[in-house]
């Protein structure tokens, strides 16, 4: 096994026993106990995924706003909102160690206009 293979399992290990992952596991199990919450607040995720990811800028503002608004009631859910916090904390730490990677690399990944 490569040191980069050995630090990259030591970095899971690491990710899997963090506050953020334990807070996300926790919250997660909370809301399994309540299939209706979960299928739509997967539901939810899974627009927000589409919506943060379309190349459709026309109208975007608007699908955003109904977006917000059909899911508004939702949030209110304890359950729901922790477990969106919870997922929101682990992301932007593993988007972190990504970024911390990418960024100490010369990949010339700069393309001519």
């Amino acid at each position: 096994m490569s040191e980069v293979e050995r630090l990259t399992d030591e970095l899971c290990r690491a990710i899997r026993t963090s506050r953020e992952y334990a807070e996300y596991k926790e919250a997660y199990k909370i809301l399994e106990q309540y299939p209706g919450l979960l299928r739509e607040t997967n539901e939810l995720r899974r627009q927000n995924f589409e919506l943060q990811n379309s190349e459709d800028s026309d109208g975007m503002f608007d699908r955003v706003e109904t977006f917000r608004k059909n899911y508004a009631e939702l949030r209110k859910h304890q359950e729901v909102s922790d477990f969106l916090q919870a997922e929101l904390c682990l992301a932007r730490m593993v988007q972190s160690i990504g970024n911390a990677v990418t960024g100490c690399l010369d990949m010339n990944v700069d393309f001519p206009d």
